[in-house]
């Protein structure tokens, strides 16, 4: 049985408009679906072994600022808009629409009626309200709270040192129904869309946070609302998710599973990638000359993807792990 062997590169730049990733990898030998012994069928488990680059210091949205914790949420959680790959664009996730105003200082996003929280409960406009609000607090100090300066009074309310509840209700963000969600913008800012695909404008389940405060993240508490669920979290050896099978847009996700390791040490990944040990190598800490070395191997070619994880293959021979290209990575 032949198996597709994935390459995953991917390099945060936290920037104003997007999360950008890179990714390396080569041709697939036996072509997208193989399964060896000319078989074009998915194989009914799709696993992806990934090496993770870091211990994530947060898997809170609000406290994030890593190339590793940003991967794993984007997997783990439904953001409003994700980026085309190509073309950096704006395409909906949760988001089904969204509005901008004339002057372009409103814009109303229509989210989906089918999110849903991973104990069952609706995604709703109200979940991104608490959650900005959350972030912009001065009490979480949240290193990614200027991603919100744009939002009107969201400055005023990050730095403030008193009266700040009533700062917070000056927060420009707003949720007339479940499904409609209304920010207020300082300046018409072009890019904002394209922004909110970055992970600090998650939303969280706010009876989760509140019940288990700094421990809401942890593998046993965590609630979330994407593709993928966070199935063990062993800290500083191993980050494990699993498909979440009640996703809105499940049947389009075709990894059931990615067994992580974390191994922190860039060239060790290189060679753990390698030799067939793991599939795919999440960026952080990669050393430069190891990519650029990827990159000249002439089996190897190298795409840019922005505002997701990328992937790249090339064909190995293995009975175990992916041998179906057509997966689904957020």
């Amino acid at each position: 049985m032949s198996r597709t062997k994935v390459l995953l590169l991917v390099t945060g730049l936290f920037g104003a408009l997007a999360i950008a990733a890179a990714g390396c990898g080569g041709g697939d030998e036996g072509g997208a679906g193989g399964t060896g012994g000319g078989g074009t069928g998915a194989a009914a488990e799709q696993v992806l072994r990934m090496g993770w680059g870091a211990e994530p210091p947060s898997l809170d949205p609000g406290l994030a600022t890593d190339t590793t914790s940003s991967n794993v949420l984007l997997a783990i959680m439904d953001p409003l808009v994700r980026l085309n790959s190509e073309t950096n664009a704006a395409e909906p996730s949760l988001a089904e629409s969204w509005d901008i105003s004339e002057d372009g200082k409103t814009v109303t996003y229509h989210l989906t009626a089918d999110g849903k929280w991973t104990n069952g409960d609706p995604v709703t406009a109200g979940d991104f309200v608490y959650s900005w609000k959350r972030t912009l607090s001065p009490e979480l100090a949240a290193d990614y709270a200027y991603q919100l300066y744009g939002v009107v009074g969201g400055a005023e309310y990050n730095s403030c040192e008193k009266n700040c509840d009533a700062l917070a209700d000056k927060v420009g963000v707003e949720a007339p129904d479940d499904t409609t969600l209304v920010v207020h913008l300082t300046s018409a800012q072009p890019w904002f869309i394209q922004q909110s695909a970055h992970h600090s404008f998650l939303a969280v389940h706010q009876k989760t946070v509140e019940q288990f405060g700094d421990k809401w993240t942890e593998p046993a508490n965590i609630v979330t609302n994407g593709p993928f669920k966070l199935a063990k979290w062993e800290h500083e050896a191993e980050i494990d998710l699993v498909k979440n099978d009640d996703w809105r847009d499940a049947a389009s996700v075709k990894l059931t599973s990615i067994p992580g390791k974390i191994v922190v040490d860039g060239t060790t990944r290189v060679q753990s990638f390698e030799s067939g040990e793991i599939d795919a190598l999440d960026g952080s800490g990669l050393p430069p000359d190891e990519i650029a070395r990827l990159k000249e191997t002439p089996s190897t070619s190298c795409t840019r993807r922005s505002g997701r994880t990328t992937t790249a293959s090339t064909s190995r021979t293995s009975p175990t792990s992916t041998s179906d290209a057509r997966f689904r990575w957020p």
